[in-house]
């Protein structure tokens, strides 16, 4: 483990995740122009559900992760909300994802406790036992179509007992794109599967949130065809002990 422009960075798999943006200066520019409108309205909405629902829950005294942080959009939006918070961990394997984040977030806010980890989720370099909300804003539907990870499973041993996990998760109801994944894919794009996955780590969903069906932002993997359906859901776990 060694630290480069403020980022720590894991000992797993460092030349797969070190820059792989390298050049591509005008990257937001690029995401937006290549992501449908509609998608991104949706992104938005959801978004700040998200952020409300965190500001609800006293985070004076919560450590916070947020999976596969991106350009970190729930983040920011967070934290023109509420700076109260103990400590923020955001993670992704891409390291110029979250140098701007890192400048977005040092820029605009002051006094604001932030690790930032470039590595896989399943590679964290925390204590066991440590954070009290996980946030998975499309953490589980991007990174299952470049792993075959449980990433809850994994992630559990550093989440404590009494804690909650508020994602936005993104699925499939179409049999032909089930067909078009390996089978031992499928229930990281199945809104039971996902759930069940999560319940089995005690946890229990607590809210019910609106399903939004969209055009997926990117074609990942030229996965997508033209008539496809992606559907959005907010859901929310809480788990009192194990």
């Amino acid at each position: 483990m060694f630290i480069k422009d403020g980022i720590i960075l894991s000992n797993s798999n460092q030349l797969d995740i070190i820059e792989p943006y390298d050049g591509r200066q005008n990257y937001i520019d690029e995401l937006m122009n290549e992501t449908p409108k509609s998608f991104i309205d949706i992104m938005i909405k959801r978004n700040e559900e998200i952020a409300r629902v965190l500001v609800d829950r006293n985070l004076s005294d919560k450590i916070l992760l947020f999976m596969k942080t991106g350009v970190g959009p729930v983040e920011l939006n967070l934290l023109e909300k509420t700076t109260d918070i103990k400590l923020m961990i955001l993670v992704d394997e891409d390291i110029e994802k979250l140098k701007i984040t890192k400048k977005s977030i040092e820029g605009n806010f002051s006094n604001i406790n932030v690790l930032y980890i470039c590595c896989e989720l399943d590679a964290l370099p925390i204590k066991t036992n440590t954070i009290d909300i996980v946030i998975d804003f499309l953490a589980t539907f991007k990174n299952a179509f470049r792993s075959d990870i449980d990433i809850y499973q994994s992630l559990n041993q550093y989440i404590k007992d009494k804690s909650s996990i508020i994602g936005l998760y993104l699925y499939f109801k179409k049999a032909d794109m089930f067909s078009r994944l390996d089978r031992k894919k499928w229930a990281f794009f199945d809104n039971r599967a996902i759930k069940q996955k999560i319940k089995n780590l005690n946890y229990i969903e607590t809210s019910d949130y609106e399903e939004a069906i969209l055009q997926e932002g990117s074609n990942i993997n030229d996965f997508f065809k033209e008539e496809d359906k992606v559907h959005a859901k907010i859901m929310i776990f809480d788990r009192k002990s194990i």
